[in-house]
């Protein structure tokens, strides 16, 4: 597709076995969870995907933090040194 130009309008794509997949560590979302209790949780837990594009996922949802309010964004953002 790319070398013959079938691509007809733009992409982007994402080299799956070159990409970072690290997510937040068990500790810093132990941590979150100590200081907002259920109000903030890894987005990658609130995804569902197919096996074959984790990497993808890891990528764009793992070091993402979701709240329920301003506030618990707040703690996870600026007040807890360990999140």
């Amino acid at each position: 597709l790319l070398s013959k130009g079938g691509l007809k309008k733009r992409v982007t794509i994402i080299p799956l076995n070159k990409i970072d997949q690290t997510t937040l560590s068990a500790d810093k979302i132990k941590a979150a969870k100590a200081a907002v209790g259920t109000r903030a949780a890894l987005a990658l837990s609130m995804v569902g995907y197919e096996p074959e594009i984790e990497a993808a996922i890891k990528y764009v949802f793992g070091k993402t933090m979701v709240c329920n309010d301003m506030e618990a964004a707040k703690v996870c953002a600026l007040s807890a040194p360990n999140i």
